[in-house]
């Protein structure tokens, strides 16, 4: 249903250009998006209504194939009561119940979030054990926690983050600031076991970015190659950071509407580029931004960036039978997507999901 506090954001993206969608028929897993119902609160958001109803429509009018998606953490219906470390239990609770009316199939025929991450304090130490119970209590579909980490990992940071391998969780991080990164690989060679997802290429991304800074923010990506059980999403890099910091083609810079798939390439190509060539090696997250919350817009034909950029690039193609596969047993890190970025065809896979599609047999995981 149309909410009126939406309004803003849907007359801008109503502006957009339509483009024809390449492949449609490819099935996709969307390894991350949020809902939420932001209405009477202060959040950065243009979209401030996003639920099963609008997700689902977006799915459908965005021309792709979306057969099923993953949840990840946004602060959305954490619970107004009981034990604080226990209040974003709400959270699993809430997206749970999104991906009952899913399945029920009176919204389309994706299933929407059929993972789910969530989050916990981990400076509980081994405190957080029964919040990460209450989680995995809460929906067969949780698969980890998205949060930050503490500068100063001591050891009952540390007893928290491993209580993430013994229930074979994984850790979703994101920072606007990628100097975090180095820190980050540290986590991750001292729990090689523990997959870690890196958002939305490690932080702010900034087209219009100097010479010295892209080359620091290279730099940090480096920091992570040496790490196995990290993976990067390809995704979301466009986004404004909080209130103070908005990409200049966001729908408060550009009245005229979102930009088209090629001019969005042309800007950000560069930074999908570097850690595809320098993280290539492992799965890589892609998605669609769904929401299209931060007044930036994604073209529908396409996922991030472009994909008739791709060949022209001489990135390889792949397929079914492709490296991707080989990456099975990686547990949740083993998501890969259709993506222009990688010339075509990824197979859409997310760990103990989707063992349906011809392209993730065998993928399934015995949790």
């Amino acid at each position: 249903m149309p909410y009126p506090e939406n309004a803003p954001i849907e007359e801008w993206l109503a502006q957009e250009t339509p483009e024809d969608v390449l492949e449609p028929d490819l099935p996709i897993i969307d390894p991350h998006h949020h809902l939420w119902d932001m209405r009477g609160l202060r959040a950065p958001w243009e979209q401030r209504v996003y639920l099963c109803g609008e997700m689902s429509e977006e799915i459908r009018a965005s021309g792709h194939n979306v057969v099923q998606t993953v949840f990840a953490q946004c602060g959305a219906f954490y619970r107004a009561d009981g034990p604080e470390e226990m209040r974003p239990v709400g959270e699993t609770d809430f997206v749970h119940g999104i991906a009952a009316m899913s399945r029920s199939g009176r919204y389309g025929s994706a299933r929407l979030c059929t993972g789910i991450f969530s989050t916990a304090d981990l400076r509980l130490g081994k405190a957080v054990e029964p919040v990460l119970q209450a989680h995995l209590a809460a929906s067969p579909n949780f698969r980890g926690i998205r949060t930050g980490f503490p500068d100063d990992l001591d050891a009952e940071y540390r007893d928290g983050y491993a209580m993430l391998g013994k229930y074979n969780l994984s850790f979703d991080n994101y920072s606007p600031d990628y100097e975090r990164l180095p820190a980050l690989a540290k986590l991750a060679t001292a729990y090689p076991d523990i997959p870690i997802i890196v958002n939305h290429l490690g932080g702010k991304i900034d087209p219009d970015a100097g010479r010295a800074d892209v080359s620091r923010w290279q730099a940090c990506i480096d920091s992570l190659a040496g790490c196995p059980n990290v993976v990067m999403k390809c995704g979301g890099a466009q986004q404004r950071v909080g209130r103070s910091w908005e990409p200049p083609f966001h729908m408060h810079q550009r009245a005229e509407g979102p930009l088209g798939s090629e001019e969005l390439c042309d800007l950000l190509y560069p930074f999908y580029r570097y850690p595809i060539e320098n993280l290539g090696s492992r799965p890589l997250h892609v998605r669609k931004q769904f929401p299209r919350r931060q007044g930036i817009g994604v073209v529908p034909h396409a996922l991030e960036p472009d994909e008739a950029h791709c060949p022209e690039n001489g990135v390889e193609r792949r397929g079914e039978g492709s490296s991707f596969q080989r990456h099975g047993s990686a547990r949740l890190s083993a998501t890969a997507v259709r993506v222009s970025i990688l010339g075509g065809v990824l197979a859409a896979v997310k760990w103990g999901l989707c063992g349906s599609l011809p392209i993730c047999q065998g993928w399934r995981s015995s949790r």
